[in-house]
């Protein structure tokens, strides 16, 4: 049974992790990302017009600590708009894609709104409002199980779901001598983006998924085993 090392936050991984494993793969969870989150009172919500979300997290966190639901909520894709409905948003629009997709949505349809994007500290849309609510922390750290496997070439294929996951999990093999034998390893990536740091650190072996979502992962995943 073939290796994936999953490098995303835990909650996200696990669920991610379930699907590998009906693959038929064994995935190994070793999160170089961890959320926390921000408080905040919300009290500027009513202000606007309509809430963006560029992660499912960021649509989680909010639900938790707010009531507000009569907003019309735009998400960066299909993922984030189901999380949305099943916290109780009635009104929701999917630019079904990444972050660029949104962009070309909310400038085509929504020019003239106020809008609140709703993110962590590192999402960014071009001219909107935004209100951080939850930050991502490095762990700084792979599992001593992971590094063993990546030591003995036990592990066949990683995912990465962000360009800054894969900003962390390069910095982590690098603080622990760990990049040579992670350079043929084949690195699958969620968009052309998330490759860019493993482009730029000589990683031989990356896969871009042709859609910015999990079914994609898991698609380009079995094209390349």
């Amino acid at each position: 049974m073939k290796t994936v090392l999953i490098t995303r936050p835990k909650y996200r991984a696990i669920e991610l992790a379930k699907i590998i494993k009906q693959e038929g793969y064994k995935p190994i969870i070793s999160s170089v990302l961890e959320y926390k989150e921000i408080k905040d009172n919300y009290s500027d919500i009513n202000n606007y017009e309509a809430l963006v979300f560029s992660s499912p997290q960021g649509v989680k966190v909010f639900s938790k600590n707010s009531m507000v639901r009569d907003k019309e909520a735009i998400t960066v894709g299909d993922k984030t708009a189901e999380i949305a409905k099943q916290n109780g948003f009635d009104k929701i629009i999917s630019a079904s894609g990444d972050n660029n997709d949104l962009e070309k949505l909310i400038t085509n349809k929504y020019k003239n709104k106020r809008l609140l994007h709703i993110c962590n500290e590192y999402s960014e849309i071009s001219n909107l409002d935004k209100k951080i609510i939850y930050k991502t922390v490095p762990t700084n750290n792979l599992s001593n199980i992971t590094k063993d496997l990546i030591i003995s070439n036990k592990i066949n294929y990683i995912t990465i779901l962000s360009r800054k996951t894969g900003e962390e999990f390069i910095k982590i093999l690098k603080d622990n001598n760990l990049l040579t034998y992670s350079l043929y390893t084949p690195i699958i990536c969620i968009s052309y983006n998330s490759s860019i740091p493993f482009r730029e650190s000589g990683f031989s072996n990356i896969a871009i998924s042709s859609k910015p979502d999990v079914s994609s992962i898991i698609s380009t995943l079995k094209n390349l085993d």
